[in-house]
């Protein structure tokens, strides 16, 4: 492998080109909460739902969570959350369905809940994904660092320059202007 840059980027670099299919079946790795809902499988998806190894900056795409339960489960509030670090664990972004007002108030014993996500707005790098099922304060489900989100150049800003990540995590559209 050949690279010019700094130490850091030339391992995100190697870090890129060693990634798997980013689909995560039958978990079995440390838990937090009860079982009473677990997610059996992750899958990151492109905008027609089909399955992807990357995600490019700039691109729409979801976050599938399969789950099962032992039971039918009424009468709750359940909020589903993922969150984004890098690999040196600083957390870049978490979202979680309570920021949009939805609280999953039912669920069947199987399904999978979908997060939609717009205009990525990170750097090419690899990062870290976790989740959690959480019902007012009790946690059925959450697993740290559970796979890995690759991220490779897209077209954010419309000119196909992404700046690397040595020099930024989190791409910010805006416009400039001189007066």
């Amino acid at each position: 492998i050949e690279y010019k840059g700094t130490a850091y980027a030339s391992v995100e670099k190697y870090l890129v080109t060693q990634q798997n299919i980013n689909s995560v079946s039958d978990l079995k790795t440390v838990r937090s909460g009860n079982g009473l809902v677990k997610v059996t499988k992750i899958e990151v998806l492109d905008e027609n739902g089909d399955l992807i190894d990357q995600v490019c900056s700039g691109q729409d795409f979801q976050v599938k969570f399969h789950f099962k339960s032992e039971k039918h489960l009424r009468g709750i509030n359940l909020i589903p959350s993922l969150s984004i670090s890098t690999k040196m664990d600083v957390q870049v972004a978490l979202h979680h369905s309570r920021l949009t007002g939805q609280f999953f108030k039912e669920i069947a014993n199987e399904g999978a809940f979908i997060l939609s996500i717009k205009n990525l707005p990170l750097v090419p790098a690899v990062y870290n994904l976790s989740f959690s099922l959480i019902d007012r304060g009790v946690v059925y489900d959450g697993i740290n660092n559970v796979m890995e989100l690759c991220v490779i150049d897209g077209d954010f800003y419309g000119n196909g320059e992404v700046p690397p990540s040595s020099h930024a995590i989190l791409l910010l559209k805006g416009e400039w202007s001189i007066i």
